[in-house]
């Protein structure tokens, strides 16, 4: 995603707002198609682990939100609440001084917070292409009826 608008910078190519949250929103999807092996064993380390786990990415709210995303879903919160705890990202998100973005304030904003048409597009995929969030938890991410008993066992208090 950064890489993207790097590049597109480095060519001489402001991307606008709109072109810049497309870009978000692909990166998006590519998480729900393309990091699956990674997020699956995400939910393998939190069934196996009796631990507590942090799980954070490089800035911390985008790979780490769709991973979260789906935990909220795996333990049996639904669509709405699953958006409002994503979107408190941008009132709690510190972004860390080591992680550096330069650019146009627009694109640089864009790039910084969290928009429901990005996390939108990852659902979108799992439903277009995997039948649902259900068959998603089940299938790629292996959580069939035992673990998923098993995470919410681990995860949920009575």
């Amino acid at each position: 995603m950064v890489v993207r608008v790097k590049a597109l910078l480095a060519a001489g190519q402001i991307p606008s707002e709109a072109e810049t949250v497309a870009l978000m929103a692909q990166t998006y999807r590519l998480f729900a198609r393309d990091a699956i092996p990674t997020y699956a064993r995400f939910f393998q380390h939190l069934i196996e682990q009796p631990t507590p786990v942090v799980f954070h990415c490089t800035a911390g709210k985008d790979r780490t939100g769709f991973a979260a995303a789906l935990l909220l879903f795996a333990l049996g919160a639904d669509r709405d609440t699953v958006m409002a705890d994503y979107l408190l990202t941008n009132q709690l998100y510190r972004r860390s001084p080591l992680v550096q973005t330069d650019g146009p304030a627009h694109v640089v904003d864009v790039l910084w917070r969290v928009q429901p048409a990005f996390l939108d597009a990852a659902f979108d995929t799992v439903e277009r292409e995997f039948g649902g969030m259900g068959r998603y938890l089940e299938g790629p991410m292996g959580l069939g009826p035992e673990a998923m008993a098993r995470l919410r066992e681990r995860l949920l208090e009575d």
